[in-house]
């Protein structure tokens, strides 16, 4: 994250903090992307952090978090901290597109997706047939490997002049 000069009547009111960084007061960033403004301010008493976009109030907090920009998130945005006894603003920052680019891209923002998990009886209703299928599969291949490797034996039927029986090779009949 960039810090960027905060302007103000005070001295060292906080620094502004972007993502992307911010260079020379511009955030450049593809549409459907992700942008996150922080201001740090420390003032007493604690102050109540507004964030406007464009001259509109579009959050408060901390931070500012713009999860899929869309042309509506680009302009000018500012930080103002206030308090009972003071009010302090940060720099103006520009939300903008990069130069070559205008074009939305295909990549997913960066948003935090919901948390699936498991326990207990389904999980154990997913995992049993699993090692069944498992073992049935291991089961039938081994079976397989087993069948390949057995030694098979050519019996030919030769009659002897009484008809009597088959002769295995190497052996001689009476």
């Amino acid at each position: 994250m960039q810090v960027l000069a905060v302007a103000s009547d005070s001295p060292n009111p906080g620094p502004l903090l972007t993502f992307p960084e911010a260079i020379h007061g511009i955030i450049q960033s593809d549409l459907n992307h992700s942008a996150i403004l922080q201001r740090v301010v420390t003032m007493n008493p604690e102050a109540v952090l507004s964030w406007d976009l464009n001259g509109e109030p579009c959050g408060t907090g901390e931070k500012l978090f713009i999860w899929q920009l869309s042309w509506e998130h680009l302009g000018t945005c500012m930080c103002m901290a206030k308090n009972s006894e003071e009010q302090l603003f940060s720099e103006l920052v520009t939300i903008s597109l990069p130069h070559e680019s205008s074009i939305p891209s295909k990549t997913s923002p960066v948003k935090p997706g919901p948390h699936f998990s498991l326990s207990g009886g389904s999980a154990i209703s997913l995992l049993m047939p699993g090692i069944l299928g498992a073992t049935a599969l291991i089961g039938g291949i081994c079976f397989t490997i087993i069948q390949n490797q057995s030694p098979q034996t050519d019996i030919t039927d030769n009659e002897t002049e009484e008809g009597a029986g088959a002769v295995l090779p190497g052996f001689k009949s009476h």
